[in-house]
């Protein structure tokens, strides 16, 4: 969820760059580890979200310039895309709000 809201913010841009904030979402949501976000952890409605997103960004990934730029990235479409795109799905993980990081959902 955080990644989504870094994604989603311009502020990381300038901070970490365009591939690190897309590095650091595939450190946690590859194709492989899709299948581990389930229920009770996540909700169907999340799961989707995070599928979702997955598959925007591998079909927007190569098109994204890796920049610190917000300049640069204003005329990629594909960021506007992917970035419109995380804010979208942030909000079906909002709905709930973050998870306590110390207590174990069953």
């Amino acid at each position: 969820m955080e990644v989504l809201e870094m994604i989603s913010t311009k502020s990381f841009v300038p901070k970490l760059g365009t591939d690190e904030l897309t590095e650091l979402w595939y450190d946690f949501v590859d194709a492989e580890k899709l299948e581990s976000y389930n229920s009770p952890v996540f909700t169907i409605e999340e799961q989707d979200a995070l599928r979702r997103f997955y598959d925007l960004l591998e079909c927007h990934y190569d098109e994204i310039p890796t920049t610190h730029s917000l300049d640069e990235l204003s005329s990629s479409e594909s960021w506007r895309i992917v970035s419109e795109s995380a804010a979208s799905e942030l909000a079906v993980f909002m709905e709930r709000g973050y998870l306590d990081e110390e207590s174990e959902v069953t």
